[in-house]
């Protein structure tokens, strides 16, 4: 069913062949028998490779069904009736072609502003956080996806590259000797001021000196 949703591109309009009505799709029916008068005829022919095959199949085509007159177009052949049309015929470019078959899906955008399709992670933006987006890609190639929103393209999405994880050891800080410390250098002189400062105060020297009074 994925080829109907390209249909209004190209400005056409499906419509589905009731059951059992052969009228509703006798042309493609005769088609086929065409193609399977063509097997028949193919089976008798060592058949090489796949050139070999399309090689005999264009002769057949347009001699046994293209140019050959049939009833249902007043007896006229398919390509007369292709030429009397003045309708003008538009060809879509192949870029207009790649577009119209892209796949069309609805993600919701989690909270690290990233979807997943197939099994892919893609990152859409922290602008579309819990938001749903419409997603265009092409299932046979996932290198890019378009992100819609609000009928409007976004952006091209590309796939989220994550490396393997490596447990790389810390290194442990070694201590510098530097052969002093600044913090009891500090107490040191503070309370050398603090004594010299201390008149009237009995003191004892804790060296075993004399003290002073």
């Amino acid at each position: 069913m994925h080829f109907i949703s390209p249909v209004p591109s190209f400005f056409l309009t499906f419509v589905s062949a009731f059951i059992v009505h052969f009228y509703n799709k006798g042309k493609v029916e005769r088609f086929q028998l065409t193609v399977e008068e063509f097997i028949c005829e193919a089976s008798l022919v060592k058949i090489k490779d796949l050139v070999h095959l399309n090689s005999l199949y264009r002769p057949w085509l347009e001699e046994g069904y293209q140019h050959k007159e049939h009833e249902g177009i007043a007896k006229i052949s398919p390509m007369s009736a292709f030429q009397k049309d003045e309708k003008r015929i538009r060809f879509a470019t192949p870029e207009e072609c790649y577009d119209a078959f892209l796949h069309e899906d609805t993600r919701t955008v989690d909270k690290t502003g990233c979807f997943s399709l197939n099994g892919v992670t893609f990152e859409a933006g922290v602008a579309f956080i819990r938001k749903k987006v419409d997603v265009r890609f092409d299932p046979f190639d996932l290198s890019v996806v378009e992100v819609w929103h609000g009928g409007e393209k976004k952006l091209d999405a590309i796939p989220i590259v994550v490396g393997e994880f490596t447990n790389t050891p810390r290194t442990k800080k070694t201590a510098t000797e530097v052969g002093r410390s600044r913090l009891l250098d500090i107490y040191t002189k503070e309370n050398e001021k603090r004594l010299r400062n201390a008149t009237g105060i009995l003191r004892f020297d804790p060296q075993g000196g004399n003290p002073n009074v």
